[in-house]
């Protein structure tokens, strides 16, 4: 009678091929399903089957085990084939009883001889653990872990050669001996009895990490499985054991060489980033940091002149100071990039922070001094430290304060020297470095307005507006609007700034009618006077929204116009010739002199508020300010007096003939909406009189 064989696959080719190289020994019978292969187990009782793990309705898997808990089909053979050959459908298929392992493409000559081989055992009974060894040696022989078969009582009763070249062991050694062999108990290093808490807790199939001992005492690391399977006779497991410990030695040294820099032997920044992550939630909320940065005035001098190995001489003798010190003072030294070093401690008081503080400053500053005459070298670090409650550096980081202290310090020509960090400007530098951040990217405009100051004449009628920008945000507390446009100076970003003030004065002069328009000036910066495209822009714009040239004026400091006079003469002629007042702003303030302002085409002058706000009596003499309205008037301009808010001071100027005032004393900045009430009120007054 000829044998029959069953192939249960999805892949109309995997069948075709099986049935075309088997039929000469077989009757075989094909399924696409795991419900139509399990229709024909019954009709056709193959003598064989092919099973695929992956079906459309079930898994390979799945009907294995269902065939080992039938005793009418448990003795079936079966051989696995699959396209995903990996090291835990190995594992499933020998768990299950598998007596081959076969991977996608299927090779048929190899097909051929296995089942011929297999249709000749003429035994139906199911295959003992031997059986299943001498089926699977060419699968584990390819794998690069420790297989290991015993019996229910973990007895070894087959072993891989990957496991006899691993632990040292011969064959014979290892059969008839209880699995734990490979992880005897020491009194160094107890361990519980793996197999059986793993049997008896039904842990199997979870892998574990523990120590093992090799045939000559050498200690590894490894990880082990335990899995368990039914045979014909009894229920046997499979270990499967992969040594970790070159790969955790390699790790460790990873982790050593990113912690630990090599040049000095110091922590590294990762490590400093590390341990402040790693502060208890008790630390974060009442402790507080110490910190010192230690940077070397221009380094890279000392590489160019005395060549690298100086160099690392003067950073090697750093670190065996702050080393010293980490160990007398309990602290922690990082060298953080090239010259820069920190140490830091973590207290509990503030009080405690500030004796460490100045304890550590005579220490600190001792042996710098040491280390400069050791080195005979002219070497100048500057040193800056801070004590702040680790609460406020959750957001920002110590190290960037450090590094904003520093620049701070270096800026200020503090070189050579131990800088104290303020405490209290920590939450501004850090607020100044985010804002900076968020202006590069992106400008909230959702957060900016803009407000309007009346200037009168003297007889207290609106004559024109300046238009002075409004910030509101409340992730920016500490910071005031003088620091975000100074920020927006820094990072470029007031050049959109300047347009978005521009926009809204456009918004405000469409509201009012054509004839009763008066002037706006616009405070204009060097970086928006500088853009090529700003003229053009402007024109673009009043032109969008129906301005008139002369309805729009700019104001500039005294301060910028003195710098390159030529190229300021240029632009400001371009603004003047295309219909567009110009001021200067804050006169007096600057290094403004006739021999240049004249050449400008101004036409007009705001005293700066720090000469009106001298003005106390109208009956005194006020020299610097009688000078500059008598200059303004030698020059055919007109003149402003800005920050009036007494009664005196307007006498004084109106006195003066002044051509207007702005100030408290009139008006205060207004918003357009109210500006626009203030014009009608106006308008309907002087209809009515």
């Amino acid at each position: 009678m000829a044998a029959k064989l069953l192939v249960v696959d999805d892949d109309d080719m995997v069948l075709m091929q099986l049935k075309s190289s088997l039929s000469d020994l077989a009757d075989v019978a094909t399924a696409s399903s795991g419900a139509t292969a399990l229709e024909l187990i019954d009709s056709h009782k193959p003598d064989l089957i092919f099973l695929d793990i992956y079906l459309p309705d079930n898994d390979g898997f799945t009907i294995m085990k269902g065939l080992r808990n039938n005793p009418a089909y448990c003795h079936i053979p079966v051989i696995i084939m699959t396209a995903n050959a990996i090291r835990e459908n190995y594992a499933q298929a020998i768990k299950y009883g598998a007596v081959a392992f076969l991977s996608k493409p299927l090779d048929s000559t190899i097909i051929h001889e296995l089942v011929t081989r297999q249709l000749n055992n003429q035994s139906k009974q199911a295959f003992d653990i031997a059986d299943i060894q001498n089926e699977f040696n060419y699968i584990i022989s390819m794998l690069s872990e420790a297989v290991i078969i015993t019996d229910h009582e973990g007895v070894i009763e087959s072993v891989n050669q990957y496991c006899l070249n691993l632990f040292g062991y011969e064959k014979n050694e290892l059969l008839g001996q209880n699995i734990e062999i490979f992880t005897p108990p020491s009194p160094n290093s107890p361990q519980d009895n793996f197999y059986s808490n793993t049997v008896d807790t039904h842990s199997t199939g979870k892998y574990r990490q523990l120590e093992a001992i090799t045939k000559s005492g050498k200690k590894l690391i490894v990880e082990i499985n335990l899995s368990e399977y039914i045979s014909s006779s009894s229920r046997r497991y499979i270990g499967i054991m992969r040594d970790l410990t070159k790969k955790l030695e390699t790790e460790n040294k990873l982790i050593k060489s990113v912690m630990t820099d090599g040049l000095t032997g110091l922590a590294s920044l990762s490590a400093f980033r590390i341990d402040n992550e790693n502060i208890s939630l008790l630390e974060q909320q009442n402790g507080y940091i110490l910190a010192f940065m230690l940077d070397v005035d221009e380094f890279q001098k000392f590489n160019a002149v005395y060549g690298h190995e100086i160099g690392d001489k003067i950073l090697k003798a750093i670190a065996n100071i702050l080393h010293t010190m980490a160990i007398q003072e309990n602290l922690a030294a990082y060298r953080i990039t090239g010259d820069r070093f920190i140490i830091c401690s973590w207290l509990d008081t503030e009080q405690s922070a500030a004796n460490t503080k100045m304890n550590l400053i005579k220490v600190l500053d001792n042996l710098i001094g040491m280390m400069k005459r050791d080195l005979e070298l002219p070497v100048s670090i500057t040193t800056v430290c801070v004590a702040a409650p680790i609460s406020d550096t959750k957001e920002h980081s110590i190290l960037e304060h450090l590094e904003l202290a520093l620049k701070s310090a270096r800026a200020q020509g503090s070189l050579g020297s131990i800088v104290r960090a303020s405490n209290l400007n920590f939450n501004l530098n850090m607020q100044s470095a985010l804002l900076a951040l968020r202006l590069k990217s992106h400008i909230d405009q959702s957060k900016l307005s803009i407000v309007l100051q009346p200037k009168v004449n003297k007889f207290s009628e609106i004559t024109s507006y300046e238009a002075l920008l409004r910030w509101t945000d409340s992730e920016f507390d500490a910071l005031n609007l003088f620091d975000f446009i100074h920020t927006a100076e820094k990072t470029g970003a007031i050049i959109n700034i300047g347009h978005f003030v521009l926009q809204e004065t456009c918004k405000f002069l469409v509201e009012v009618p054509v004839n009763q328009r008066k002037i706006v000036f616009i405070n204009l910066s060097i970086r928006q006077l500088s853009e090529q495209l700003f003229l053009k822009r402007v024109i673009n714009t009043c032109k969008a929204y129906g301005i008139n040239h002369c309805h729009i004026g700019f104001e500039l400091t005294e301060t910028m116009i003195c710098g390159d006079i030529a190229v300021i003469r240029t632009q400001l002629n371009e603004i003047k010739q295309a219909g567009f007042e110009i001021a200067v702003d804050d006169f007096g303030t600057g290094q403004s002199n006739l021999r240049y302002i004249h050449r400008l085409p101004i036409t007009c002058l705001k005293i700066d508020k720090s000469f009106i706000d001298d003005i106390v009596d109208v009956d005194k003499k006020y020299p610097l300010v009688d000078t500059i309205i008598a200059m303004a008037r030698a020059l055919d301009l007109s003149i402003v007096a800005e920050g009036v808010e007494t009664k005196q001071q307007a006498d004084y100027l109106l006195a003066r003939d002044i051509d207007e005032i702005q100030g408290f004393y009139y008006y205060k900045p207004m918003s357009p909406s109210e500006c626009l009430k203030l014009e009608q009120v106006k308008n309907t007054s002087q209809i009515v009189s």
